[in-house]
């Protein structure tokens, strides 16, 4: 019986000493990780108080986490966060890269005839729009901006064309960097235009065109303008 009681005592220890190394291990170790103290802006630049380290256990950690300040230096949260929101690297951007008095404005340009795979973030270009025209108004083609730089080129996607006819077209978001009257010139031609265009050129050709040289409609049609 002494026996017994010994081997018994013996499972029961080994038992116990398993079950403690396996909640142990699930546990332990500890790292070091980043989240946010406060609700957060999306598109702000992270403050020093926004941030706060937070210890929990290396098995639920995600690799995109987080874990030292300096990776946030010149990155920006692509979305709202709620305060205790853990800190993940796919929530963080690039700070956009603008110069003072800059706005930063997006637009769904035709991927065969707006960018046809050549335009590129930090290239230079023209943008350049057509009107149809109606009654009395003759249709042309106007250059809206003259060197805007372009930030970024987004990832085509499908959308419904405009138009009497329904039918898709493939589209590319492509996002620029422009003074605050030439983003508002730029809304009014994508909601108005008929086709907005991009003219790639070089950096050192961009210059200012007289207000004739700016548009284009056919002899004889009159003026037009939106």
């Amino acid at each position: 019986m002494l026996l017994l009681a010994v081997v018994g005592a013996a499972v029961v220890f080994f038992s116990i000493a398993g079950y403690v190394s396996d909640v142990r291990s699930q546990v332990e170790p500890y790292v070091t990780v980043l989240r946010v103290s406060e609700e957060v802006t999306a598109y702000r630049p992270l403050t020093e108080t926004q941030l706060e380290e937070y210890r929990m256990p290396r098995r639920w950690v995600t690799d995109s986490a987080v874990r030292e300040r300096s990776d946030t230096v010149g990155q920006v949260p692509a979305t709202d966060l709620e305060a205790g929101s853990m800190l993940q690297s796919d929530m963080l951007v690039p700070e956009p890269d603008l110069e003072p008095g800059q706005r930063e404005i997006a637009i769904l340009i035709d991927a065969e005839t707006g960018v046809a795979g050549k335009v590129g973030s930090g290239n230079i270009v023209d943008i350049v729009a057509t009107f149809e025209g109606d009654e009395g108004i003759a249709p042309k083609s106007q250059y809206l901006v003259l060197g805007a730089r372009v930030i970024d080129v987004g990832v085509q996607r499908t959308q419904e064309a405009r138009g009497p006819v329904p039918q898709e077209e493939q589209v590319v978001p492509v996002t620029f960097a422009l003074s605050k009257e030439e983003a508002l010139v730029l809304a009014y031609a994508e909601s108005f235009a008929a086709e907005v265009r991009l003219a790639l050129v070089r950096a050192d050709e961009t210059g200012r065109l007289s207000p004739k040289r700016r548009e284009f409609e056919l002899p004889g049609q009159g003026r037009a303008g939106p």
